[in-house]
């Protein structure tokens, strides 16, 4: 039976193909991983399609959803600089995310940490290696895919140049279409691989 008794006529009055749980929304203490997962079941239900529902799960499903696992901010990752770590923190995240009904994972954050001054990248990047986080984010995006979460590689064209906060002011990659191409391209060109089945490098 439905917690949500308005549900069915939301859907029909508006035939929405995707949910956006994020952190902000769901992470009060009034809403564990169990009321979540009954509200996810609960739109799937009342929807007359299938719902793609993403949230920001970059450090692992219990960054968003209090309860579940939290792993350390993706610079720790790339520290270790281990391929395997890197497959696995997609792999628990897959795991736990689908067990909600998550399907779709804002992440993970590829971004350069080229100035650290900048407020959006800081901890939540890889690193300021293009190799580097371009083998370990295709790790990470192969783990969530292979176990029915797709990955979202964030935020092209590339954040972690300059000192802005995107969500406050518009922030500037002030690159060279070459420069650009050699770093944060290849980065992304890497991830799109990693996700369409072939390895990442």
């Amino acid at each position: 039976s439905q917690s949500y008794p308005l549900l069915p006529a939301f859907f029909q009055r508006h035939p929405v193909g995707s949910l956006f749980l994020g952190s902000e929304i769901i992470g009060s203490e009034s809403v564990d991983a169990e009321r979540l997962h009954n509200l996810i079941a609960d739109c799937q239900q009342a929807s007359r399609i299938p719902l793609s529902v993403a949230g920001d799960l970059e450090n692992g499903a219990g960054g968003a959803v209090k309860g579940l696992t939290a792993f350390p901010n993706l610079l720790a990752l790339g520290a270790m600089d281990d391929p395997q770590a890197a497959y696995d923190y997609g792999r628990l995240t897959a795991s736990e995310a689908r067990r909600l009904g998550f399907n779709w994972t804002f992440g993970p954050v590829v971004d350069l940490a080229w100035n650290w001054l900048n407020p959006v990248v800081n901890l939540r990047s890889l690193g300021e290696s293009p190799e580097r986080v371009a083998r370990l984010a295709g790790e990470i995006i192969r783990g969530c895919q292979e176990h029915g979460l797709s990955a979202t590689a964030k935020h092209f064209p590339g954040d972690g140049v300059d000192f802005r906060d995107q969500h406050l002011c518009v922030s500037v990659n002030s690159l060279s279409e070459a420069m650009w191409r050699q770093n944060f391209g290849r980065v992304y060109e890497a991830c799109i691989r990693s996700g369409d089945g072939r390895r990442c490098g």
